[in-house]
């Protein structure tokens, strides 16, 4: 999901079922699927079907909001020439989805680290928490990307009125307005996602498994309680380096012993140096060698 890769995707909605993964969007206040499941297909997952962007920005509200979604709108108050309120838009929410599910969610989309395999750092902002999703058409013809904070939440879409082809996707086209509104909208405020009941951390391996403890091999992962991977694996914990062996001092005697190897007797002569006369040798004339061209 944080690396919007489609394949996964389509599984999963393959395994859930497409009927209950279009009433899970409807439950999030998506009210555009009204046609027959069967006319869509699992490719539904990545965007088949058209949803305006009003309502896929506040389904990803309700993600921050904890799973609670809120009926949208476009006017907060009305106030009369005498300043006076005669009209102020009460906020009602209902559950879309768990706020356990929801912070799963978020985290996915928050992390960075899973998406700059994707995305480098064109979507993070210095110092903050957000999660964000892109998305991008056939051909590069609409390019989206909404994301948001436990305060806010943002949706940009770029493409031409004539449904033209553009040089690029959701990343390149939607994520710098994006991030530069986002930047500006959260200022000196430090978001956080909190962590509701029954989220779990656990270690898990690389290529699937839930492991016992860490390991070389193993890496960080939150789940539902309730919702532990059942496959097992072991994590491959790194062995200590083995102590070196301990040196033994030398004892006084052998101290004593090897200082007498190293001293010369006094009473014993030395020889005298050889003074026997060597021949010398005729100087050999030697020619320098030829240096060869280079080519």
């Amino acid at each position: 999901l944080a690396r919007s890769l489609n394949i996964p995707s389509i599984k999963i909605m393959q395994d859930y079922g497409l009927e209950k993964s279009i009433e899970a969007a409807k439950s999030l206040g998506i009210t555009s699927l009204d046609k027959d499941p069967s006319e869509y297909g699992l490719s539904i997952a990545i965007g088949s079907a058209e949803v305006p962007l009003q309502q896929m920005t506040n389904a990803y509200a309700a993600f921050a909001d904890g799973g609670n979604v809120r009926k949208n709108t476009s006017i907060q108050e009305i106030k009369d020439k005498l300043n006076s309120s005669i009209y102020k838009h009460a906020s009602t929410a209902k559950r879309g989805i768990s706020e356990q599910g929801a912070y799963l969610v978020s985290n996915i989309l928050a992390d960075q680290s899973a998406r700059s395999f994707m995305f480098g750092s064109s979507l993070n902002i210095s110092g903050k928490t957000v999660a964000v999703k892109t998305g991008t058409t056939d051909d590069n013809r609409d390019a989206w990307a909404i994301g948001y904070t436990p305060d806010i939440a943002i949706g940009v879409w770029v493409g031409n009125n004539d449904n033209s082809t553009m040089v690029s996707g959701g990343a390149d086209m939607a994520g710098p307005i994006w991030r530069s509104t986002m930047t500006v909208a959260i200022g000196d405020a430090t978001p956080s996602f909190s962590r509701p009941l029954n989220i779990v951390e656990r270690y898990v391996c690389y290529g699937g498994g839930l492991a016992n403890t860490w390991g070389s091999n193993t890496y960080t992962e939150l789940f539902l309680s309730t919702a532990l991977p059942t496959e097992s694996c072991s994590a491959a914990v790194p062995q200590p380096d083995p102590d070196p062996e301990p040196v033994t001092p030398p004892t006084e005697d052998e101290e004593e012993l090897d200082s007498d190897d190293d001293t010369d007797d006094p009473s014993e002569p030395s020889s005298p140096p050889s003074t026997t006369p060597t021949s010398p040798t005729n100087p050999t004339n030697t020619s320098a060698p030829t240096p060869r061209s280079l080519r």
